[in-house]
């Protein structure tokens, strides 16, 4: 789909390449995307400051690392954690299903809803210098590669929420894939289901 925006396009392919420990090809295409001006290294740094939740803080520690090595310093700043703005993008992504998802983080542990709120939603989900259509691409392509269904299933519906065309959530399946060398076939077949309401 090379009509997809080129910025998304490297964003998103940048968060797979990570995902999947291919750190020299993703240090290779941020080389080549900053210096032709397609994405920023803002938009670089905040990509991989969302895959923190995906991903975890020594990944990305290591990939912010190896992107000021290719690009100086980072311009990342602080961004105070916020349960209103948390919630609403919360709601954003889940939509009318967020009760039932809040329900039962619950169950599991009554600390799990604020921290999700709070911590995930409120500072790192919705920080700014990524939209949030970029950020949902970027979380469901990234728990395709890691087999996480549930989690999946949640981001294609926030995709879709975010205006992502069906044809382009499966693409972006296909790209993980290619990238991945995993079968993702179950994630081709829960995005379907959803977007053709059997899901």
């Amino acid at each position: 789909m090379s009509d997809l925006p080129p910025r998304e396009r490297t964003l998103v392919t940048l968060a797979v390449l990570l995902a999947v420990g291919c750190r020299d090809e993703a240090d290779r295409l941020i080389r080549r995307t900053l210096k032709r001006e397609i994405v920023s290294i803002k938009d670089a740094s905040e990509t991989i400051l969302h895959l923190a939740l995906l991903l975890g803080v020594p990944s990305t520690l290591d990939a912010l690392e190896r992107l000021s090595h290719s690009a100086g310093a980072i311009p990342l700043t602080f961004f105070k954690p916020s349960h209103v703005r948390g919630k609403k993008t919360f709601l954003a992504v889940y939509g009318e299903q967020a009760p039932i998802v809040l329900k039962r983080l619950k169950a599991v542990s009554s600390f799990l809803p604020q921290w999700i709120l709070r911590d995930v939603y409120g500072t790192v989900f919705s920080r700014p210098g990524l939209d949030f259509r970029t950020r949902e691409l970027v979380t469901m392509t990234v728990l395709a590669t890691q087999g996480l269904h549930k989690q999946f299933l949640s981001h294609v519906r926030g995709a879709h929420r975010a205006n992502v065309a069906e044809s382009e959530i499966l693409h972006w399946i296909a790209v993980a894939q290619n990238i991945s060398g995993r079968d993702l076939a179950y994630a081709k077949t829960i995005a379907a289901r959803f977007l053709h309401g059997t899901s």
